[in-house]
């Protein structure tokens, strides 16, 4: 059996990070752009984490409400955790 010079693990271990990290950056950056941030249910998903945050009584908080219609086209785990960022973003800007 014959033994290898430590430089060729090296230089094979730095090739293989480097593959990896190339194949990683590729997955992350391939659809960069293809969707945008702003479109309108952006800003529906935040006037009901709003609503819920806001509401006074249990169904409220169970049955999410958009113009005062009852929306059920996201989890209620969805809008309870946007209408904490809701209440962590108001308290952020009132203090």
């Amino acid at each position: 059996m014959e033994r290898r010079p430590c430089g060729d693990r090296r230089v094979r271990d730095r090739a293989l990070t480097a593959g990896v990290f190339a194949v990683a950056a590729f997955v992350v950056l391939a659809g960069l752009g293809a969707y945008g941030l702003w479109d309108p249910d952006e800003g529906r998903h935040a006037a009901i984490a709003r609503a819920v945050y806001g509401s006074s009584t249990w169904r409220g908080l169970v049955v999410p409400t958009h113009n005062f219609a009852a929306y059920h086209d996201k989890p209620i785990l969805y809008d309870g955790i946007g209408a904490q960022e809701v209440r962590v973003g108001l308290r952020y800007l009132l203090d």
